[in-house]
């Protein structure tokens, strides 16, 4: 973790020096390929760092949080109803589906 904030850290101070470079220098440089080239290589070390440092204890507790804290819970109730019913149909279609089998044999 370290690492990923001295790692932003430069990145965001060398961005700084390329655009003000950019404004003070009358000469047109491509030099905004290897900012956005760094800035890949940042986000890849960010995402990296996150990863190793999730575990399933705070997947749980995110998704907890993000339910309760939702504006608007009641919508997503209906959505856990609306699913829970299309599983239910499914299944009761697929036990019909089963039983006229077995009539037909």
């Amino acid at each position: 973790m370290r690492y990923l904030h001295w790692h932003m850290m430069a990145y965001a101070g060398a961005t700084v020096i390329v655009v003000i470079l950019h404004y003070v220098s009358p000469a047109e440089r491509g030099i905004f390929m290897p900012v956005m080239l760094w800035g890949v290589f940042v986000l890849a070390h960010f995402l990296t760092v996150r990863a190793i440092n999730t575990d399933p204890k705070w997947v749980e507790e995110r998704s907890e949080n993000i339910t309760m804290n939702a504006t608007d819970l009641s919508h997503i109730e209906d959505i856990r109803e609306r699913h829970d019913k299309r599983l239910a149909d499914a299944e009761s279609k697929r036990l019909s589906n089963k039983a006229k089998n077995e009539e037909v044999k």
